[in-house]
This record gives C-alpha cells, sequence and structure tokens, in this order.
C-alpha cells in the first residue's frame, strides 16, 4: 500500500493457513497468563527506531507488560546494552526466529509493535508485518506516521504513537495495559475482519483482475478506435 512511486505495489498477502494455529510460546518462555505481552519481530537497525521503545518501557511502571523483540541488526547489540543497563526485565530478546515459528509467536502477542524511524518515505510506506499483524487477528501499535497510522487510527486496529517520541510511545503502552487483554482480543478480532475484507489473497487478487480487466477494455477500446481511423482514411 506504499505511494512511495507512481505505481502501487501490493506486498503477496499471508495465507490464511499461516496465521489461524492456536499455540502460543508462553510456557516456554515463562510468561506470567496475566501478562499484557508485546512482540516486535523484525529488522533492529536504525531505520526501526526501537531505541525509543527501550526507553518508553523504562518509563512504564507495571509489572503485567512483557515485551519480546525477536530479530537481529545493526542495533540490536545497543538495545540489549540499553535494556540491560535500566534494569528491564520484562524486555527479552529472542534473538532470530525461523519463519516457521513466527505464528506462533504473534499468537502470543495480545498487541505487535510496527514502527518506523521518522524519514521522508516513512509517511507513505505500509510495513509488510503490518498485514501479518492483521492476518494473526492482533491490535497493532505503531509508532510511525503516514499511512500505517492512518489505518491503525481510522479502522480501530490498535494504538499509535509518535516515531521517536519515547513519551508518547509509552502514553500508548500505557493505553494498551489499560484496555486489558481483554479489549485487546476485541481489538484483535477487528484487525482479522479488516484483513479478511481488503487484505486477504482472495480480496487482493480480485483487485489485480479487476484492475486487469479495466486495462483490457481501455487497451479493446483504444484498438477499436485505431481501426474505426484507418477504414475512414
Amino acid at each position: 500500500m506504499s505511494r512511495a512511486s507512481a505505481s502501487t505495489t501490493y506486498p503477496s498477502p499471508p495465507t490464511k493457513r499461516s496465521f489461524m494455529r492456536q499455540g502460543c510460546r508462553y510456557a516456554e518462555l515463562g510468561i506470567d497468563p496475566d501478562a499484557v505481552v508485546l512482540v516486535y519481530a523484525g529488522a533492529m537497525g536504525a531505520a526501526q527506531g526501537l531505541g525509543s521503545l527501550i526507553e518508553a518501557c523504562s518509563l512504564v511502571d507495571d509489572p503485567r507488560l512483557v515485551v519480546l523483540l525477536a530479530g537481529s541488526g545493526t542495533e540490536a547489540e545497543a538495545l540489549r546494552g540499553a535494556a540491560a543497563s535500566r534494569g528491564l526485565s520484562g524486555v527479552r530478546f529472542l534473538g532470530r526466529i525461523p519463519h516457521s515459528q513466527m505464528a506462533d509467536l504473534l499468537a502470543t502477542a495480545d498487541v505487535a509493535y510496527v514502527s518506523l524511524a521518522q524519514h521522508p518515505l516513512s509517511a507513505v510506506t505500509m510495513p509488510s508485518k503490518t498485514q501479518s499483524t492483521l492476518a494473526a487477528g492482533r491490535a497493532i501499535l505503531a509508532a510511525a506516521a503516514g499511512d500505517v497510522a492512518n489505518l491503525v487510527e481510522s479502522r480501530r486496529v490498535g494504538f499509535t504513537a509518535t516515531p521517536g517520541d519515547s513519551i508518547s510511545i509509552a502514553e500508548a503502552i500505557r493505553a494498551v495495559l489499560q484496555t486489558g487483554r481483554g479489549g485487546l482480543a476485541d481489538i484483535g478480532r477487528r484487525a482479522r475482519l479488516l484483513y479478511e475484507s481488503e487484505f486477504s489473497v482472495d480480496r487482493t487478487t480480485t483487485q489485480v483482475e479487476t484492475l486487469l480487466s479495466g486495462v483490457s477494455r481501455i487497451q479493446r477500446r483504444g484498438l477499436a478506435h485505431r481501426t474505426m481511423d484507418v477504414s475512414r482514411g
């Protein structure tokens, strides 16, 4: 859904089968059943601006909060050090997770974190994990501007915060905690319905077919006009 170029490119959406699994990793990770779990999975580089998430966690005093970060990147060690120096025992780094385990990780989440550092193109960028989170039926906390924030707010599928602003992100985390697991589950169901209505394989295939059909009609009309012009000549 990026509008960074004149033509729109739709990433291949995940299949329903990928995310309708019931497994989760609570027991494996030793997570309390009453915990509110925020999951980030992806690259850990400057573009993701995850340092502000770590800082935000240090501003939230709620023992229910558990943050799971899966992935690797140029900022990973610095992020680990920042969490350790602040004594954030609820922030856990899982390293790189095989793709086959991603469904289980998302099943563990109450809310998934999507972040984009401020950049000229970030306002017109829709991270692919947005669709994955919707497909998994999970609420989104988007520390981003532009398209992804507009989607989350307008379709009521999560929470938004100012990218790079730890105070704003902390406020969004508090809103997540105040909503509670039951409320987050309701948001997640709304997210899944949004995915099925606008982002699923069936839906995007229909959109592509409609687009191609329209192009074909235009081409046929153009050919018919050229034929008429030739016959008149």
